[in-house]
């Protein structure tokens, strides 16, 4: 049985680059920002046609969901072990999907037939169960992260692509692979924050935060540029200031200003050097 390539498959679990025009090192191919919302999950392509349990997944929407909550929480453990305890978590994936097989009566890859629906609640089960114990070996940042609902972490990596830190052709599906955890370290650079890799609550909270400015200012890059209108701006969060606010800059006019949002309307106040 090729129960490797099936649990890769599945779970989409070593983040590596795949070859083929429509795959991009995070994950699954989703439609561009501006087309309708991708569902949240499955973590990889559908549909698989030589793997039942895939198949059954695809045509769950639940299933769906569990999967890439499960992937939610693989990645975040994964990215936090080092290279033996990869390895160790790789092979902990092929186990529990022969296991899935198993114990929900799931036909084997490349068997030719397709799994029972009423096997669905027995697999969601399972990828429960797992990932509850992925999540009782996080901490930090990193449980934070794995913790977060679906919808918001999504989202949290279409903002790093609407601030320019991941490429304008890197899907947004929810798979923090090789691209994202680059991208994220590279924000949190940006900010001077602690280069973890992770968006624990306080980087997800301040990541919205920057995204609101910059489309309230009308930039959608990680310039923070404004509208031509107001002259071209450059925004840097400052963490060490007061007052949670964002610097502007016209370099026009070279008039520094301190903004901060009050009750959902931004003020910016000039500040002499």
């Amino acid at each position: 049985m090729r129960w490797k390539p099936v649990a890769m498959a599945i779970a989409v679990a070593l983040s590596i680059s795949r070859p083929g025009p429509a795959r991009a090192q995070d994950g699954a191919p989703g439609p561009s920002t501006s087309a309708a919302p991708r569902p949240l999950g499955p973590s990889f392509p559908c549909p698989v046609p030589r793997d039942p349990l895939a198949q059954l997944i695809c045509s769950s929407p639940e299933l769906s969901n569990n999967d890439l909550r499960f992937v939610q929480a693989y990645q975040a453990l994964r990215y936090k072990s080092d290279p033996a305890g990869q390895d160790a978590l790789r092979q902990e994936l092929i186990t529990f999907t022969i296991n899935v097989h198993a114990r929900c009566g799931i036909p084997a890859p490349d068997s030719g037939l397709t799994a029972d629906p009423a096997a669905i609640p027995c697999v969601k089960k399972e990828y429960e169960n797992e990932r509850d114990f992925l999540d009782s070996r996080l901490s930090g940042p990193a449980a934070e992260e794995a913790a977060r609902p679906l919808p918001q972490h999504v989202a949290l990596q279409a903002d790093l692509k609407a601030l320019g830190f991941l490429p304008p052709d890197s899907p947004i599906d929810g798979v923090y692979g090789p691209a994202t955890r680059i991208a994220i370290k590279a924000w949190q650079r940006s900010r001077d924050n602690p280069i973890t890799g992770f968006l624990g609550d306080a980087d997800a909270k301040a990541l919205e935060e920057q995204v609101a400015v910059a489309s309230e200012f009308g930039g959608s890059s990680a310039s923070g540029q404004a509208p031509a209108t107001g002259g071209p701006w450059t925004m840097k969060m400052q963490p060490n200031y007061s007052a949670p606010g964002v610097w502007r800059l016209n370099s026009t006019t070279g008039v520094l200003s301190f903004c901060t949002n009050q009750s959902g309307t931004w003020k910016c106040l000039p500040v002499k050097p």
